[in-house]
């Protein structure tokens, strides 16, 4: 384990979720992968990682950092952004359950419903920053 696995662990209470979010990327890696016709050895290559790494990255076994997010958008043809879980659905694998349900029923508008929904997600952004 390391100290990053434990401050996410202590920020939501449960890596579970967390790792919900690395399927998700790597979800998107390979249907990407496969969209622009590579195999996983070519974006190996294209990266510096052996096939195998690929294969747990798109089984949301092996976490990348921030380098490899741009590196492996690079090698299918893509911005980081496009590799990335869709903002709701990552932020409704963060939040406590019902919560973002809960959100929705009280907001009056689409608009309110927005507005929390950002304000919801600036919160979780704050609770994983760096630590004083």
């Amino acid at each position: 384990m390391t100290v990053s696995d434990i401050d996410i662990e202590l920020a939501f209470g449960n890596s579970g979720r967390v790792e919900r979010l690395y399927e998700q990327f790597g979800r998107r890696l390979r249907s990407l992968r496969e969209e622009a016709r590579l195999t996983q050895d070519q974006v190996a290559e294209r990266v510096n990682l052996k096939r195998t790494s690929i294969t747990n990255i798109e089984s949301g076994r092996q976490h990348i950092a921030l380098h490899q997010l741009f590196l492996l958008a690079a090698a299918v043809g893509r911005s980081p952004g496009d590799l990335l879980p869709d903002p709701g659905l990552a932020l409704q694998e963060l939040l406590p359950n019902g919560t973002v349900a809960a959100l929705r029923a009280s907001a009056e508008d689409d608009e309110l419903l927005d507005f929390a929904m950002r304000v919801v997600s600036n919160d979780q952004t704050r609770r994983v920053g760096p630590t004083k």
